[in-house]
């Protein structure tokens, strides 16, 4: 499988929602085949850092 194939699967896109790539998000999320996207309340562009436990969550669910 190459990494175009690979990307085209599903997949889950996590922002913040104060981020400014939240538009890009929308985007590639309602554009790849089986993609999902989770906005992560109230947090920037760093979610990961700023709310893991909201991310590890977004994950979670993805993965179930």
């Amino acid at each position: 499988m190459s990494v175009s194939e690979a990307f085209r699967r599903n997949n889950v896109r996590v922002v913040g929602e104060g981020d400014r790539t939240v538009a890009v998000g929308r985007y590639l999320a309602g554009r790849i085949p089986g993609a999902r996207l989770a906005v992560i309340d109230a947090y920037g562009h760093l979610p990961h850092l700023s709310a893991p436990a909201a991310v590890n969550e977004a994950l979670r669910r993805f993965l179930s």
